[in-house]
């Protein structure tokens, strides 16, 4: 008889990159682009995460750290988890970030950031069990592996008949 190990959870799913020196984030579209990068990565791990543990997360914090005149200011903020889509995940961090610095961009700019960044991270929590009813996500994730599956027996399928046709 095996003894039994208990399972533990992780209580957050998050990843994070610094923007040292030259590296600091000072236009709107590179700030885009390094959260869809986080968002991206983020979305997969939860994606695995739901359907290995079934339950999702409800909660998203966004931890920044911004350039004030010469001062680095950390900052951290959570927000209820609108989606489980990296668009969705990088428009609301966005959002967050400008509401919650004072001002966004250069004066007279609507590219150029006020504040230089030189920290994004991305992490959810806040998990909850998906019940029986809910299991709409995994359902549809499993939907679309038997797609495409069966989209290549099918491809293979009819090479075979193509094939078998012209061995007759």
């Amino acid at each position: 008889m095996e003894a039994v190990t208990p399972r533990f959870y992780s209580k957050s799913i998050g990843c994070c990159k610094k923007f040292p020196g030259r590296n600091n984030i000072t236009g709107l579209n590179t700030l885009r682009h390094w959260l869809g990068e986080l968002a991206n990565e983020i979305c997969e791990r939860m994606e695995k995460d739901m359907l290995e543990n079934n339950r999702r997360a409800k909660q998203m914090v966004l931890s920044f750290v911004q350039e004030f005149d010469g001062e680095e200011i950390s900052s951290s903020r959570s927000v209820p988890l609108k989606g489980y889509e990296q668009e969705t995940l990088t428009k609301s961090s966005l959002e967050v970030l400008q509401t919650h610095t004072k001002q966004f961009f250069k004066t007279g700019s609507t590219l150029a950031l006020n504040n230089p960044i030189k920290f994004l991270g991305i992490s959810v929590g806040k998990f909850e069990t998906i019940q029986s009813g809910q299991n709409k996500l995994q359902e549809m994730f499993a939907n679309m592996a038997t797609k495409k599956k069966n989209e290549a027996d099918h491809a293979s399928t009819q090479a075979n008949a193509i094939t078998d046709k012209n061995i007759k």
